[in-house]
Parts: structure tokens; sequence; C-alpha cells
């Protein structure tokens, strides 16, 4: 909304990527189903399969159909439009309006989350109360969702509803006083067409989790951190092990080994070996690594007790660093300097 001198202007909001997938999904899953219901058999079968069924929960094969607790938020009714379109317009309106303000991940998950709140109170309520026996179909409740939330986070914020401006805690107040009243007149009749609980439901969970800001719960970005952590951990224990056998191999030699623990320095080697060009000076012959070697096996020097070629001036090694005494053995930390070093004049594979 935009308040110029003139008065007060209202726009249409951008689409986002979220929504405008969503909208997509939801049409195509609309033109499937309308073209699937021309046989009869299949216009009976897809909601009671697809759609949220209470009756067949617990009574007939498979007993918890789970899926029905997402499919059913994405099929509409083939009676006509109006289903679709009015959903659609409340997805368009209020999804792009809660998408800005957490992302599109988030609000696919807040999307799902709230289709399976809103299924789950449904199928409560048909459980204590009776009813149910139509299949539920329709994003109906994930919508206002959409409207809860975004009430609580900006609740006087102005919109127009039937061409009326009012706050989005109006709003969503008439929406869910509306469902109300629809579950006391069902109650009374004995049920009805619509499912005010799967609404409620929904209304529900987009109102608590805008409060407690479940909003910015992002599964896969908790697996990614999870699974970093994990890595680093394994990093760790990692270069411990590695510190261990680079001194048994200084202590006893590289035939102390066991295939064991020569594979574990190898795939240590894998990961910390610089990705290099080959330069001019390097033929298919030549390969990285002090003592002509690839891997951390190739490089940690000669066998204990070995003594090193005198390739460079008294007192300094090929590497820069101050060069043991002939016959003494190379120090751990030279060792690792060694291997992490690269090739110096001279190695060669």
């Amino acid at each position: 909304m935009n308040a110029p001198a003139g008065g007060v202007r209202y726009g249409y909001p951008p689409l986002t990527p979220g929504v405008r997938r969503l909208l997509l999904i939801l049409a195509a899953v609309f033109v499937l189903n309308l073209i699937a219901s021309l046989e009869p058999g299949l216009r009976r079968a897809i909601p009671g399969w697809l759609g949220l069924n209470a009756t067949q929960w617990g009574t007939e094969p498979p007993f918890a159909p789970f899926w029905q607790l997402v499919t059913h938020g994405f099929l509409h009714s083939d009676s006509g439009l109006s289903h679709l379109l009015f959903n659609g317009l409340g997805l368009y309106f209020f999804g792009t309006m809660l998408e800005g303000l957490i992302g599109t991940r988030r609000f696919y998950t807040q999307f799902l989350a709230a289709i399976v709140a809103g299924g789950l109170l449904h199928l409560i309520a048909s459980w204590i109360l009776g009813g149910g026996g139509l299949p539920v179909v329709g994003a109906s409740g994930a919508v206002l969702a959409l409207v809860c939330a975004a009430a609580v986070l900006n609740p006087r914020q102005t919109v127009l509803f039937l061409f009326i401006p009012v706050q989005l805690w109006v709003l969503a107040a008439l929406i869910v006083a509306g469902d109300l009243v629809g579950v006391l007149t069902s109650l009374r009749d004995g049920g009805g067409s619509v499912a005010h609980w799967a609404h409620l439901g929904g209304a529900a969970w987009g109102a608590v989790a805008a409060k407690r800001r479940w909003l910015c719960i992002d599964p896969l970005e908790r697996l990614q951190t999870r699974r970093a952590a994990r890595e680093a951990e394994t990093a760790l224990s990692e270069e411990a092990e590695v510190d261990r056998l680079l001194g048994k191999i200084q202590r006893e030699g590289i035939g102390a080994l066991d295939r064991r623990e020569k594979a574990l320095l190898k795939r240590a080697s894998a990961r910390r070996r610089p990705k290099r060009r080959r330069g001019p000076g390097r033929g298919r012959g030549e390969r990285g690594g002090a003592w002509g070697g690839g891997s951390w096996l190739g490089s940690v020097g000669p066998p204990s007790g070995a003594t090193l070629p005198d390739s460079s001036p008294r007192g300094a090694s090929s590497h820069g660093e101050p060069r043991p005494a002939r016959g003494q053995p190379l120090s751990r930390a030279a060792v690792r300097r060694r291997a992490s070093a690269g090739p110096s004049h001279g190695d060669r594979g």
C-alpha cells in the first residue's frame, strides 16, 4: 500500500518464486484430476485415496494412510473453479507477504506444516465428535495459516477485503469466527460439506508458529549444520590419528603400519593435497610431495634410521628448514612440513 499526496493507493504484490511454483502445482493437479474425473471410477477413487478420509484411518487397509495428511492439500473440488480460485487468491496475496519475510524454503516448510496441522485436527475432531464421512480436499487450511501468521506479524497492516480496507487482525478474526460458527452449525445439523476443523487447525498453526517464531525453522539448514559439525569432529579425530601414525613411522618405519592405517593416511592425503596445474617444468613422471610421493605414505621421509640425501647447501634443506645431522631421523614437525611443502628440486616419482 502506498500513500501519495493525492490519497491512498493499493497495489498488487510481486509474485514470489515459492508462491509461483505452488500455484502452478495446484493448477496442474486440478487439471489432471479434472481429466481423470471423466472416468467415473477414477472420480471416486482419487479423492478417496489422496483426499483426507477419516473413515479409512484404523478401519480399512492400510489403516494409517499418512500421505493423505499432505496430498489432500493439493487436491481441489472438480465441481468448479471457485474452490481453487479462492485458495489461489489467498495464497497469492498472503503467501507472497510471508515468503518475503521468511524466505522461500521456510515458506514451503510452513505451508506443508499447516496442511498437516489442519488435517490432524480434522481427524481428531472426526474421531471424537463423529462425522468426517466425506474426503477432505483443498489448501484452505494452509491459506488460513498464512492469513493468521501475517496477522500476528503485521496486525495493523491494511488490506482490501471485498473492496473494503481492513486491518489484517480484523480480517483474520472474521475468517476464524466464520469457521467457528460453521463448526457449531455442523454439530447442530449432524455434518456439513465444509471442513471447518481443517481450517481452524491451519489457522492455529499459523498463529502459533508466528508467535513462537517457528516460522524461522529450516529443517534443511539444520541438517546441513549438523553435517558440518560431524565433519569437523571427524577431521579433528583424523588429525589426531594422523599425528599418531606419523610418530609411529618416525619410530618404527613405514613397514610398521597395517593395511587400515595405510588406507587412513591415503585418505587424509587425498583430502589435504592441494590441486595443482601441471607446469611447463613438470613432466608426466614428476609427482607432488616430498620424497617424490603425492600422499602421506610417499611423503613421510625415509624409514627410521635412514640418512637424508645432501643435495642442498649445508645447514639447510631444500624446503628451507634446518637440516638434521647425517644419520639422524627427521622430527615429526619436519616430516609434516616436508609433506605439505610440495616438490623440491630433484624430487621425482
